[in-house]
């Protein structure tokens, strides 16, 4: 468990006048413990992030001039199992997630296709890029900051059926 000082400016400034006005050196142990009363320095947990984000990638992939589409996996390391994970917001679009649990690891996976397989379930939005999910029914976001490109995928229409 983190904490930090969270500093009172008024306080810090009553401080400093008391000291100031009196230059008396035995007084200072009373002022110090003035300040401390005060509230000058506030313990406060910091904030504790639900999940670590191992790793973001994305890859395109094109099956031809009017089939295309990205696919996002993030890779993400959690000890609590109560966080449900909804949709991932890559490049402006809402992606609904699917969810893999490979050795320990949690992998969501979203697809957007573009062109004739364009889906109806991506929604359009002005965000950045972030993963929504919910721990204990309160429904969380955390932003994705970096993405590592894959090389794009090229399909062939056999390809498909192997």
């Amino acid at each position: 468990m983190k904490f930090y000082v969270k500093i009172n400016v008024y306080s810090i400034k009553i401080f400093w006048q008391i000291i100031c006005l009196n230059n008396n050196m035995k007084n200072y142990i009373t002022y110090i413990t003035f300040f401390v009363l005060t509230g000058c320095a506030v313990l406060e947990k910091s904030e504790i992030k639900d999940f670590r984000i191992k790793e973001a990638t994305y890859q395109y992939w094109m099956l031809n001039e009017d089939e295309r589409g990205v696919e996002i996996q993030v890779f993400i390391k959690t000890s609590n199992p109560k966080i449900t994970f909804e949709s991932i917001i890559f490049n402006n679009f809402k992606l609904p997630v699917s969810i893999e649990k490979p050795n320990g690891l949690i992998i969501l996976k979203a697809h957007h296709a573009m062109g004739r397989l364009s889906s109806k379930f991506n929604k359009r939005v002005e965000s950045e890029n972030q993963i929504i999910y919910n721990v204990d029914k309160v429904k969380k976001s955390i932003f994705i900051e970096r993405f590592k490109r894959k090389k794009m995928k090229y399909y062939t229409s056999t390809s498909l059926y192997n």
